[in-house]
Formats: C-alpha cells, structure tokens, sequence
C-alpha cells in the first residue's frame, strides 16, 4: 500500500515539474515559429499535454487544459529554399516559389498534425474548445506578384504527392489521406482548404491565415461526402487540418 502511494506521489511530482518545465519553455520561445521540421520542444510539450488529456475520462478532461498547446505565428518565406526541395523547385521561375511556399506550409500541417497525435487520440472535441484547436497563424511573403496572398490547393495537393515527409518516411499525400469502402485514399482528404469557399477578393488581400486542428469533420461543414460516409461506415472521427483566413 505505502509503494503504491509512493508512486502515485511521485507521478504527480513528475506531471507538476513537467508543467512547471513546460510553462518555462513556453516563456523562453514565445508565441514565434519557423516553418521547418516537428520535434522541437515546443511542439512536443503539446504533444505530450494532448496525450494526457487523452488519458482521462470525459469529465477529467474538462479539468486539464491544453496550456502547452498555444497559437504560435509564422512568416513563410517563399524563397528559402533551405526549407523546401531545392532540387526540385528552386529551377522553375514560373511556379517554384509557391511550390516552395507549399511544402512548408505542409511542414506545418504535419506539425500540427503531430501535436495532437497523428490523429490517433480523439479528444471528443475538446481541441476545438481550447483556444479554437489553432496550431498555426501564418502569413507568405515573396510569392510571384499574382495578386494572391495564398497558395491554391491544386498546388498543394501537387506538392504534397511530390514530397516525403521526413519525419514519417512517407508521402505528404499518403499522410493525409484516409480510406474507407466510398474512397480511394485520394490526395490531401485531411487537410481542408477553402480557397474555393472564399470571397476572391477577400482571399487576395488577406494577408495571415490560421491553421486549425479539427477533432472530427461532423463539426465541420465540408461539403465532403466521402469523409462523412466513412464515419458513418466505421464509427471512428476523421480527424482533419482546416486553413483559413486568420
């Protein structure tokens, strides 16, 4: 009995000295990003503080908050090629700067993506409860002067089946797709972007975006059949990445 009192002491000596290093952490770095890889200690204090609130019941959820999961800005440069698959975008004059733009907000899906455990921990919408779920506002500077502050999606659904996330040794595409009976898998079904959704001129003079995680896409109005019917199918939420205008 005293052994097990001692553990559960010492666990919870553990968990308040990590959240003790954690808010540390959060006053060192701030509230500023880059757009480069997952794995910094920032980025995984949230991970970590998701999983613990995975672990509890419904209503111990509702006592722990995402404290280590803050909103943090980033400034995409379009060409910082250090950032990007120099070999392959850092040649075409015509499109290779949103492509590099592209992939580094993928890096950034994929971050965020990572901070909420690869989608695996469904934590009933409480994401969205805390601060909106956001991960990342962002802004790009240096793209081609085409009038547009933004990437389309056809050119990140392009980006994304032509790179590898190094973090998972797969595709960007392969990461975030899912497959049910209705879906062949098809590029980028995860990552919701509603460029299509939104005022033109409004998109173009827009200068940050946010990026979200949404817990479960029956909150979220997608006109996405396909995601819909395999929740229905299977009983599990699609966890999803929406960007929009900030």
């Amino acid at each position: 009995m005293a052994n097990k009192k001692a553990i559960i002491i010492t666990a919870l000596v553990a968990i308040i000295i990590a959240i003790i290093a954690g808010m540390f952490i959060m006053l060192v770095f701030g509230n500023v990003a880059e757009a480069s890889g997952a794995g910094s200690m920032v980025d995984s204090m949230c991970r970590f503080n998701t999983g613990l609130v995975a672990s509890f019941s419904s209503v111990g959820r509702g006592v722990l908050p995402l404290i280590f999961c803050p909103e943090r800005t980033v400034v995409i440069d379009a060409t910082d090629w250090s950032k990007c698959n120099a070999e392959l975008y850092k040649k075409d004059t015509v499109h290779g700067r949103d492509y590099c733009a592209a992939q580094q907000i993928l890096t950034l899906a994929d971050r965020c993506w990572y901070m909420y455990g690869d989608g695996k921990k469904s934590i009933s919408g409480y994401v969205q409860g805390w601060r909106g779920g956001s991960c990342f506002e962002f802004k790009i500077k240096n793209l081609p002067k085409t009038g547009q502050s933004i990437i389309t999606d056809d050119t990140l659904s392009r980006v994304a089946y032509d790179n590898v996330n190094p973090r998972t040794g797969q595709s960007y595409r392969t990461e975030f797709s899912y497959t049910s009976a209705q879906n062949d898998g098809g590029p980028m079904k995860r990552i919701v972007w509603p460029f299509a959704n939104q005022n033109k001129e409004t998109v173009n003079n827009n200068v940050y975006w946010r990026m979200t995680y949404i817990d479960t896409n029956k909150d979220f109005s997608l006109g996405n059949l396909a995601g819909m019917v395999a929740e229905a199918i299977t009983g599990k939420a699609y966890p999803l990445i929406s960007m929009s205008p900030a």
